[in-house]
């Protein structure tokens, strides 16, 4: 399950929360039946065991003899709205940061955002601005010496519509 799997309604009104599940399975791998408690809504539990039901598959439990038999598989699921990263419209983000001369990153910092930034991706970069983790590879002078160099990346996003969103995919030889 996805976050491409969250009912519209769920969606909308805002719905999170986790799921424990318990699936009966049959002699031939399928789901027969699914239980579920937890703190996610009514709605969220129903599409949890909806889901289930019709992907998943197992190989079949079997007793000491090799025959298949009948079982249950329990699992868990968290149902949590996140906000598309690219989400609908353009953005712009500036991120400077220092690369010294071993490599190591310091001084990150947001130096601009503008546009439609989804609510998730302003707290990830609040978190860590840095594209490059604590550590890069330095930059080097003319010779070959590693150098400091302070780097601004600006990265800038649109989004719009698929215009064949609806279209099958391509289909390979």
């Amino acid at each position: 399950m996805s976050n491409a799997d969250y009912p519209i309604e769920s969606w909308r009104n805002r719905e999170e929360g986790d799921v424990s599940y318990a699936l009966s399975v049959d002699t031939t791998g399928g789901v027969t039946d699914c239980t579920a408690e937890g703190s996610a809504s009514p709605a969220l539990k129903a599409e949890t065991c909806r889901l289930l039901r019709e992907r998943a598959r197992f190989e079949p439990a079997t007793d000491r003899k090799g025959k298949a038999v009948s079982a249950t598989y329990s699992g868990f699921h968290l149902w949590q709205r996140r906000e598309p990263e690219f989400g609908n419209g353009s953005f712009t983000l500036k991120v400077g940061f220092t690369l010294d001369e071993r490599g190591n990153v310091s001084n990150c910092r947001v130096i601009e955002r503008s546009g439609e930034v989804s609510e998730d991706l302003k707290r990830t970069f609040e978190r860590n601005p840095c594209p490059v983790g604590r550590r890069g590879n330095p930059a080097r002078d003319a010779e070959g010496r590693p150098v400091a160099r302070d780097v601004v990346l600006t990265v800038s996003v649109e989004s719009t519509p698929a215009a064949t969103a609806s279209a099958p995919a391509p289909q390979g030889n």
